[in-house]
């Protein structure tokens, strides 16, 4: 067992999943720390029982829901008070703890952080429908008092004051949650979203969750209206939103809107022309001049596309699939269609063989020069 870190959960209602959360990282860490904001179902019961079972010690405070980020800070000042838990590792119900190397190779790491260090990036994996998607948050955290969500922003959580203490966790472990086991809880989850970020202070960052949230439920409409009011709006003081991925959204909302190729275009070439563009833009832009049956619209972007590096791997917006065959597929495609470009068009239709060995690009393979 790893000393010093303790799991903190803040849970309402989670029956159906806090034992499977729990018994994920039972031969990792023997506290658990709770606090539960008003459940009204067995999930109490179902915590004591099931730390009982794995000899985990509980550590468990029952108070009423208020908002997520003052109800996590709740969950954060009962953790303050267990003074000999030096770090927090922060789950959800439904989440299981997964470790890629060995636990000794976890405590050493653990072990080592250098006390300037208070945050922790940790790689989430989540299974929704057939594809699993990676994300990277802070979810390890140092246990004292002066790190705390800030109020203003009512979804997806944000530390005050993160400065360049983050250490790197995300080659050690990683949290997976299958989210078609949730799918209803999900769909209301971005309802009550929508609901708190219309009513909260309209900053880049409320703006940007509120177009997100907007999107997770197929409104592409409103999806391009705030991102695009995501965009035009001044940046605060953080660097977290670029507005290079709020281009692509707005782009990408534009052809889900059926708008015209002049507005698709305008958001996606100047997400482009950003530093360290994101492949996103390329991708979208190379979808739709094939479904139109413009490919020669494609063709000034094949190069610069090619020649991407992909990002480190705590970017929280990589697509990674892009990355690794979306953009060869597409670049082999558009050079089928033009008849140009074809060495460049050989060689992404072997990269796209060689990492997914795709039947479509098996065939095409045989349309290229010997």
């Amino acid at each position: 067992m790893i000393k010093k870190v303790a799991v903190l959960l803040m849970i309402k209602n989670e029956e159906s999943s806090i034992e499977l959360t729990i018994n994920s990282f039972k031969n990792c860490f023997n506290e658990v720390i709770v606090l539960d904001t008003g459940s009204t179902d067995k999930t109490i019961e179902i915590i004591k029982k099931t730390c009982l079972s794995n000899n985990q010690k509980l550590y468990l405070k029952e108070t009423q829901f208020k908002s997520f980020p003052e109800s996590r800070n709740d969950a954060l000042e009962y953790a303050n008070s267990l003074t000999h838990i030096d770090f927090l590792l922060l789950m959800d119900a439904g989440d299981e703890f997964k470790l890629e190397k060995s636990i000794k190779e976890l405590s050493n790491m653990l072990d080592k952080i250098p006390s300037g260090y208070n945050y922790g990036i940790v790689k989430q994996k989540w299974l929704n429908k057939n594809d699993l998607d990676d994300h990277c948050d802070i979810r390890f955290v140092r246990n004292n008092k002066n790190f705390r969500y800030d109020t203003k922003y009512p979804v997806h959580e944000r530390f005050k004051n993160v400065k360049n203490d983050i250490i790197n966790l995300t080659d050690i472990f990683y949290l997976y949650q299958d989210r078609n086991k949730y799918a209803i809880s999900t769909e209301k989850r971005y309802k009550k979203d929508i609901e708190l970020l219309s009513k909260a202070e309209p900053n880049k960052r409320n703006l940007y969750f509120l177009a997100q949230s907007y999107m997770s439920i197929d409104d592409f409409e409103n999806g391009f209206k705030y991102n695009l009011k995501c965009y035009e709006t001044p940046e605060e003081d953080m660097n977290e939103f670029d507005n290079k991925f709020t281009l692509v959204r707005i782009g990408y909302c534009a052809m889900r809107c059926k708008m015209s190729k002049e507005i698709i275009f305008k958001y996606l070439i100047k997400a482009t022309e950003c530093l360290e563009p994101p492949v996103d833009a390329f991708v979208y832009i190379l979808r739709y001049s094939i479904d139109n049956n413009i490919p020669h619209e494609a063709l000034p972007f094949l190069k610069k596309l090619s020649k991407l590096n992909k990002p480190n791997a705590s970017n929280t917006l990589v697509n990674n699939n892009f990355y690794d065959y979306v953009r060869w597929h597409l670049i082999s495609i558009v050079t089928l269609m033009c008849d140009q470009e074809l060495i460049l068009g050989k060689f992404a239709c072997l990269k796209a063989i060689k990492f997914a060995n795709h039947p479509d690009d098996l065939k095409n393979i045989n349309f290229f020069p010997k």
